[in-house]
């Protein structure tokens, strides 16, 4: 066996051993170590050991804040969770429709795709509240995956059933009110259901939904080969399927917290970036009331954190009656587009007429700072162009609606310590890409300028953590948009300027390989499609000696456990993520 050989097979013996260690510290190589121990790191949950029902947690587990990193999310809690056909959704008028036929609704199920999540809108469901009152939301994605797997039966005793996949998690109430799979359920657990009261006024009947508790009489598996459905709700992550409150699909959230709590001679020489796509980290200016006993298990407080939140300038209205709190507005000038990113987000080719058009318009306002309605009058109808000129110009008209153009510009974010959210979560996803590209191209110039006067002046600047939600819509492996060159370009050179890229994906299938061959740090959290496990395979194959399947299986079967590949020792660890000491408006392990 040659020296690389041996080297290897010793890294696999020791990838899952259960000796625990003093100190997990993953991200830092062993100079650093040697220089600062476990000073500048943050700690996202505990090292677990053993396998199974027999694992326990044991050590913190400590991820490296000191050097820049590339790091990736992958899946998210209660991930793999679906309903069968057929299972009745409550829609927010009052009807029923079943799951699988809400899907079809948006878009035929391809038979030859094992999984589709498909995009939709017009679809409003009941669900609950964060102060468990009914209330209505809107749908963003239905999805389906065809599986073959046991899945549970559950039945009440007022006689409501549902059939789900293990992991999916149903509203409970034991000593505390908590999200728990369906699979950890048993007979005389209460849970939530949804019951309907009717009213009248002026002769006038109408549906009033309110939050019941209904104990379970039955709980079985059974055999099943076919497809599985589920609804984005991204309001309030729940619906009601047949009377019962179900759960629907937090690593990055534990992350900003932990960099927020370091120590200040450390924090202020850094700051984070968050990007928001789906509207769930507001709430971390509001401490987690709701998981008081999780988080008292866990010997931590919970906690609100001074983010600056900053929307879109023409989605103000909207946010200023939500009643969601803010901070500021962003916006970007029509004139920091460049002529291809024109091109991509109207959709019209470089190489037709209005593409062409547009670019000769874009040269003669070149050094000038414009407006939309000064873009649209200096596009000229040129002999042959008259056609494509009005087509234009109605192209660019329409871009006013996008809700990310204004006066306001790009606020300051790399200041020390600050916590920067940016909810892109309205916005239009062609133009979310954009508004990310400009976002993240300003804040690596920015830190490119920084690390030279640091290494001419030794004046620093805060390094910058940069944080993206639902990663594989801004640079997708199996297409291209207008922010895939920008975090391509920080992937693969922004650690020299000092910035960290924290990308989290429920599909890691879909994110680009060479993000994948870039990353430092995998986070994996249970998942189930085979597409997906293949791509954490191309990076963890090298350093295991087991199929990443077996390791998947391993992990204790509750929410928040994770697998995590160091790659700079090599090694492969499992965690338990702690709990969030902030408010989260995207689910939870407990509460909601």
């Amino acid at each position: 066996m040659s020296t690389q050989e041996t080297k290897r097979e010793s890294m696999n013996s020791s990838a899952t051993s259960d000796i625990p260690l003093a100190n997990v510290v993953v991200g830092r190589d062993q100079d650093d170590l040697k220089i600062y121990g476990t000073k500048g790191t943050i700690e996202i949950g505990k090292h677990i050991v053993g396998t199974g029902e027999d694992a326990h947690i044991t050590t913190p587990f400590l991820v490296d804040a000191l050097r820049p990193h590339i790091i990736v999310i992958t899946g998210k809690r209660g991930q793999g969770k679906c309903l069968l056909p057929g299972s009745p959704v409550l829609l927010a008028n009052g009807e029923e429709r079943s799951i699988d036929q809400l899907f079809s609704e948006v878009q035929q199920p391809d038979p030859s795709k094992s999984e589709e999540l498909i995009e939709c809108s017009g679809i409003e469901v009941v669900c609950i509240d964060q102060n468990l009152n009914m209330a209505v939301a809107s749908v963003s994605h239905v999805y389906k995956k065809r599986v073959n797997e046991k899945v549970i039966v559950l039945k009440t005793k007022n006689g409501k059933e549902i059939i789900c996949t293990k992991e999916h998690p149903i509203l409970s109430i034991e000593d505390e009110i908590i999200w728990r799979a369906s699979d950890e359920m048993k007979p005389n657990l209460a849970i939530g259901t949804c019951i309907t009261s009717l009213s009248s006024s002026k002769g006038q009947l109408s549906k009033q939904h309110l939050l019941s508790w209904d104990e379970i009489s039955e709980v079985k598996e059974i055999d099943y080969n076919g497809n599985v459905f589920d609804l984005t709700v991204p309001t309030h992550h729940n619906f009601v399927s047949n009377g019962i409150v179900c759960h629907n699909s937090y690593t990055m959230g534990i992350i900003a917290e932990e960099l927020r709590s370091l120590d200040p001679q450390i924090r202020n020489n850094l700051c984070s970036v968050i990007i928001d796509s789906q509207g769930i980290f507001w709430t971390m200016k509001q401490p987690n009331d709701r998981e008081q006993i999780l988080l008292e298990k866990w010997k931590l407080n919970s906690k609100s954190f001074d983010i600056k939140m900053y929307v879109p300038e023409q989605q103000k209205e909207f946010f200023d009656g939500s009643g969601i709190p803010y901070d500021g507005l962003i916006s970007i000038s029509p004139s920091e587009l460049s002529s291809a990113e024109w091109t991509s987000v109207l959709g019209i080719e470089s190489s037709s007429k209005a593409g062409i058009l547009l670019d000769r318009t874009l040269k003669h306002l070149e050094g000038h700072k414009f407006s939309l309605k000064e873009l649209i009058q200096a596009v000229k109808p040129l002999e042959g162009f008259e056609d494509a000129a009005l087509y234009l110009q109605s192209l660019i008209s329409s871009a006013e609606g996008w809700g990310v153009f204004g006066q306001s510009g790009i606020p300051e974010f790399i200041e020390p310590s600050k916590i920067s959210v940016i909810d892109v979560s309205l916005t239009p996803p062609n133009v979310r890409s954009l508004l990310v590209s400009i976002i993240c191209s300003n804040l690596l110039k920015k830190r490119i300028i920084a690390r030279r006067r640091e290494d001419l002046t030794g004046e620093k600047s805060p390094m910058c953590w940069l944080m993206i939600d639902e990663a594989h819509n801004f640079v997708p492996s199996d297409s291209k948009t207008i922010s895939s060159e920008t975090l391509l370009t920080i992937a693969k050179e922004g650690r020299q300027p000092g910035m960290t890229l924290v990308l989290a994906t429920q599909r890691p299938e879909k994110l680009h390989e060479d993000i994948l061959a870039q990353t430092d740090l995998l986070v994996s959290h249970r998942l189930t499609a085979k597409g997906d496990i293949d791509a954490l395979k191309k990076i963890m194959q090298t350093y295991i000696s087991f199929p990443i399947e077996q390791h998947m299986a391993e992990l204790p079967r509750k929410k928040g456990t994770a697998l995590v590949l160091d790659d700079n020792s090599e090694r492969l660890y499992k965690v338990m993520m702690r709990p969030r000491k902030s408010a989260h408006a995207g689910g939870s392990p407990a509460a909601i």
